[in-house]
């Protein structure tokens, strides 16, 4: 970081470095010109193997999700007490439900994108993660929208922050594929088409700055320096109940539904994903005042950490030659041409 400003500050001038430096504000306004939540691969599809194992799947995803929950969210309560005692008390419901939301949570375009870039996506385990992670992040939503109520902290505007993983999903899922389908590659674009976007990124980001959705200054906000000793042990007992938490509850409850012992311990591993879906969470719990600042960046640490550990531990426990007999059992299925 100390390099990047030296650069900045040598091709533009001090008065450049402000923005980087202490003016918040500015940031948040760069962030009002429209969210660009992470991209789902368009191969992506919970509904993509139409056989027995996405019966499977569709039958047994809830459950798996629903055991890491209560595991998750006894051991949060469990691995957090101190910090549940510095809470006051009309926010210690808040905050028990927003720790079990916030450790369960998994990124669905992070988990699609691994899976894609591992050749994953149209096997059977691909699938069922897929669907878990469909029905773990629809549970969480709710618990979150659950949490924003109870914490009562918000003011009489804190419904707004339930607004925004519905603008996420509709960015996602309605605006992109209208505009794959209205703008191929490779097409020119007129001057019509054009003033139509641009309007559209401003309307875009009218709507997010009145939702209040500026994760750009997600990381501003994050200072692990000023934690100590005693933060860098709450930040291994965070790790511990959300690595431990959602490996020991999505293999448990794979195990439970006949997955074999390496199945389970792969779809494990992939819902250990958290990246954006987990900032968004984290970022409206720091809103609410149901996060303080110091557990803010101890959270935030864990979510960078746990999914980037998720693609390197898959490569282990599920190497390319398992991949690639899984793709041949799926390729014997499909029907002849």
């Amino acid at each position: 970081m100390h390099r990047l400003l030296e650069k900045v500050c040598a091709d533009f001038g001090l008065d450049s470095i402000a923005l980087l430096e202490k003016n918040e504000d500015e940031w948040t306004r760069i962030a009002c010109v429209g969210g660009h939540p992470c991209g789902v691969p368009d191969e992506a599809d919970v509904d993509i193997l139409v056989t027995d194992e996405l019966h499977l799947a569709l039958r047994g995803a809830a459950l798996p999700a629903a055991d890491r929950r209560v595991l998750e969210a006894a051991a949060g309560q469990a691995a957090l007490a101190l910090r549940h005692q510095r809470m006051a008390a009309p926010h210690r419901l808040g905050f028990v439900l927003f720790i079990g939301a916030a450790m369960s949570v998994t990124a669905f375009p992070v988990l699609a994108r691994i899976l894609k870039d591992r050749g994953m996506l149209r096997t059977m385990l691909g699938g069922l993660a897929l669907t878990c992670a469909a029905v773990d992040d629809v549970l969480a939503w709710c618990l979150l929208a659950v949490v924003v109520f109870v914490s009562g902290s918000g003011g009489a505007d804190q419904w707004l922050i339930v607004l925004g993983p519905l603008y996420v999903g509709l960015m996602v899922w309605v605006v992109r594929p209208v505009l794959r389908r209205f703008l191929p590659a490779g097409d020119s674009i007129g001057a019509g088409t054009l003033g139509t976007m641009l309007a559209g990124v401003l309307v875009s980001g009218a709507v997010t700055e009145w939702i209040g959705l500026h994760f750009i200054v997600t990381g501003l906000k994050v200072n692990l320096s000023a934690l100590g000793a005693t933060g860098l042990v709450e930040l291994g007992l965070v790790l511990l109940v959300a690595i431990g938490g959602k490996f020991g509850g999505a293999f448990t409850g794979a195990r439970l539904h006949g997955l074999p012992a390496r199945q389970s311990a792969a779809l494990a591993t992939l819902m250990n994903t958290r990246g954006l879906t987990e900032l968004i969470i984290l970022t409206v719990g720091l809103q609410l005042g149901v996060l303080d600042q110091s557990l803010y960046s101890i959270m935030v640490a864990m979510a960078v950490i746990t999914t980037a550990m998720a693609g390197p531990l898959l490569r282990l426990i599920y190497p390319v030659s398992v991949i690639e007999r899984d793709q041949a059992v799926e390729q014997a299925r499909q029907p002849a041409a």
